[in-house]
């Protein structure tokens, strides 16, 4: 897709450009419809490496989209389904067996305040979103209950995106100095596991303060200022 419209306040319904490639990927605030691509919400363009185009702003709630990968909380089971909180207008439905081998024997069995990590796969404003725990081809792939040693905490809708389409190089520089786990949820929430509380601590507030910035060397300096700081 070609277009001058790149780090430009962009208005809802506006047309962005038209498809010019199978390789463009969209993410926030935009849609396809026939061949255009059209903005849903407004704030700016923004454009990475391999034709990705997402609009940033400051949304606070969570819209749920087909296959984006979230960070649920299980507010309470209904029979075969799990009740989860993803941040959004209401709350969205895991099945039991919506994990990887699930059987009635084999399930995992989540307590209330349990976490997850899943794909939704239904998200349509008259129906009620739907959660999996695996991906398209069956497999877990990262998916599934989050460990409960884990810290999560929540971000900016943009920040997440951003970190999901490697648009920011924090995670990797950060994992230079730091061993850790995480798991991104584009609905503004991240879970993060180290080895000591510390180191935790420095994950989190680099993430939060290197928002907005791409600068490898900015974002280092940042990192290892709040190193100093507390190992």
């Amino acid at each position: 897709m070609e277009t001058q419209k790149v780090g430009q306040v962009i208005l809802p319904g506006e047309i962005i450009g038209k498809i010019k490639s199978t390789s463009l990927k969209i993410g926030n605030g935009l849609n396809i419809e026939e061949d255009k691509v059209i903005a849903t919400k407004g704030g700016i363009l923004q454009y990475q490496e391999k034709d990705k185009y997402w609009i940033s702003n400051f949304q606070k709630r969570y819209v749920p989209k087909m296959d984006h990968m979230v960070i649920g909380i299980i507010i309470n089971q209904h029979g075969e389904n799990y009740s989860v909180d993803i941040g959004s207008a209401s709350r969205a439905t895991l099945s039991i067996f919506g994990f990887e081998g699930a059987t009635k024997k084999t399930r995992p069995n989540l307590e209330n305040r349990s976490a997850v990590y899943a794909r939704v796969i239904q998200a349509d404003k008259d129906l009620e979103t739907e959660l999996i725990c695996i991906d398209k081809r069956q497999k877990s792939s990262g998916f599934g209950p989050l460990d409960d040693q884990g810290y999560i905490f929540k971000c900016s809708l943009s920040l997440a995106e951003s970190l999901l389409m490697n648009k920011t190089p924090v995670i990797k520089l950060l994992s230079n100095y730091i061993p850790f786990e995480i798991a991104i949820g584009i609905n503004g929430r991240i879970w993060v596991k180290s080895e000591k509380p510390n180191h935790t601590i420095i994950i989190v507030n680099s993430i939060i303060q290197t928002e907005g910035t791409e600068n490898e060397t900015e974002i280092s300096k940042i990192i290892k200022k709040n190193i100093s700081v507390l190992l």
